[in-house]
């Protein structure tokens, strides 16, 4: 099977507004096996499979947990943080996890060793900066480890 993600309807992603993050299945036919949309203000990085599901990392304004419950960065701002999603192989939300930084900080890569190390790359940026910026050696670096359970195993901010 084939997993897809995709958010709003332009070449370049847009923040100012909640957008549903599709993520999709399907099988070598074309032929659609689960479909599972999580609205955020903010934008995708990568999506990467696990073991038991994959995982949606990127940068956020606002999203909501699982509960409900909003979180914000800082309303009225481009400041962003990092947020994983966990599907689970059938594609239902298992963990919706804000990674939350005392400062803006925008995620640049995710780097998977293995299930239980991956790798968030960020810089201290807004999200506005962030995707306009080619980040360099001398930018601040920001790293956060994380497994397929989306615990926060270790930070540098």
């Amino acid at each position: 099977q084939f997993v897809l993600s995709f958010k709003g309807a332009e070449a370049r992603q847009q923040f100012a507004t909640a957008e549903n993050i599709t993520t999709l299945a399907v099988n070598a036919l074309g032929q659609q096996i689960w479909s599972q949309s999580i609205p955020v203000t903010g934008t995708v990085t990568d999506v990467i499979s696990l073991a038991d599901g994959y995982l949606i990392a990127g940068n956020f304004i606002s999203i909501k947990d699982l509960t409900g419950k909003e979180v914000r960065v800082k309303p009225g701002t481009a400041e962003c943080n990092p947020y994983l999603v966990k599907l689970g192989e059938r594609g239902e939300v298992v963990h919706v996890t804000p990674v939350l930084a005392s400062s803006s900080t925008y995620l640049s890569r995710v780097v998977k060793v293995n299930d239980n190390t991956i790798n968030l790359i960020g810089y201290s940026a807004s999200l506005d900066t962030g995707m306009e910026k080619v980040f360099t050696a001398s930018d601040k670096m920001i790293h956060v480890m994380t497994n397929r359970q989306t615990q926060i195993v270790c930070t540098t901010y």
